[in-house]
């Protein structure tokens, strides 16, 4: 196993939230069941940067984003050790992972930091600013959204792009060879929900449960996601 030293104590969970929904909501709580000791920070993306220089632009500003997250996730603030962390909005632009990773461990060296991704995003690591930096600050927590299949084939890809080894280590977790780093996979369907899908008609995605009442209230009242 893993030792204890790695053992994540905190993890990061960052993205656009454009907006926050349902299937974020479920990430959350089966992190947290997953990882019942760890600090859950949850930091909305000012400027979100993107794999291979494809940067997002969000339609929400990232004042709305933030309330719609405190609305989206309301009981895990009370229920989790949930924070939901402007960090973001004063680092350089965009925000990308490997400067927010060094700024939460400046503030808190302390903690055995780890990322929080999808599977899809996991697919794209390799393009990421700075990968193997990153991946020698942070262990990953990959989760599925729609599919479980076996996740060893694509870390075994992903090690090869970085020019680094994997070393199994029992379960569904794997060690960075020569560091205290590495990958926890919680397999599994979450939700098929997408803020791409639920921007292009947040009223479907309303009755579909994607969304909150409170975060269709939000986008309703302040004219999101209205289609020109």
């Amino acid at each position: 196993m893993i030792s204890n030293e790695a053992w994540p104590t905190a993890i990061a969970y960052g993205g656009a939230f454009d907006p926050p929904h349902e299937g974020h909501r479920l990430v959350l709580r089966k992190t947290a069941e997953s990882f019942p000791q760890a600090a859950l920070y949850l930091l909305p993306a000012k400027t979100p940067a993107g794999a291979y220089g494809a940067h997002k632009q969000p339609s929400a500003s990232f004042e709305q984003r933030m309330e719609m997250c405190y609305l989206a996730f309301a009981s895990e603030l009370q229920d989790l050790a949930l924070t939901i962390d402007p960090l973001e909005a004063h680092l350089p632009e965009p925000n990308y992972t490997v400067r927010t990773m060094e700024a939460l461990q400046r503030r808190d060296p302390e903690q055995h930091w780890a990322i929080l991704m999808g599977r899809d995003q996991l697919l794209r690591f390799a393009g990421w600013y700075q990968p193997q930096t990153l991946a020698a600050l942070a262990s990953l927590v990959i989760i599925d959204r729609d599919a479980a299949e076996d996740l060893s084939p694509s870390l075994e890809e992903l090690g090869r792009k970085l020019g680094l080894e994997l070393e199994a280590t029992g379960g569904s977790s794997w060690r960075w060879k020569g560091w205290s780093t590495g990958v926890f996979w919680l397999p599994g369907c979450v939700s098929p929900a997408a803020s791409r899908l639920i921007r292009n008609n947040w009223g479907e995605a309303a009755q579909k449960g994607w969304l909150s009442p409170e975060v269709a209230q939000y986008i309703k009242r302040n004219t999101l996601y209205t289609r020109t």
